[in-house]
């Protein structure tokens, strides 16, 4: 048995760029910096809309990353149970090689 490969962790503006680009891709950390020059000659009721949406994405984004966390709190417990059971059998392995060489020892 090998150790498994511990769950790939994104940095913070990683996983808030790859959630929030499925969810509202304007609102992605390379995209809000342009926003203000992009929507410069909006009126008032196309931005009250445009804010609208973007409170919509948050919410969505919110849930995505409560579902992105919950999974990666389940591949964590499995990680730590696979490094567990690794560590046990590795351990074993080196008693059972102890044992064989007391048993030569003692025939011997």
């Amino acid at each position: 048995m090998d150790l498994p490969e511990p769950p790939k962790i994104p940095s913070a503006q990683e996983l808030y760029d790859l959630l929030m680009a499925a969810i509202e891709p304007e609102l992605t950390s390379s995209q809000v910096p342009s926003l203000k020059q992009k929507y410069a000659q909006e009126s008032k009721e196309e931005r009250k809309r445009r804010m609208e949406r973007y409170r919509k994405a948050y919410i969505a984004y919110r849930e995505a990353l409560d579902t992105y966390t919950a999974q990666l709190n389940t591949q964590a417990q499995a990680y730590r149970r696979a490094a567990f059971a690794y560590a046990e059998e590795q351990d074993a392995h080196k008693e059972q090689l102890q044992l064989k060489e007391l048993e030569t020892a003692f025939s011997s």
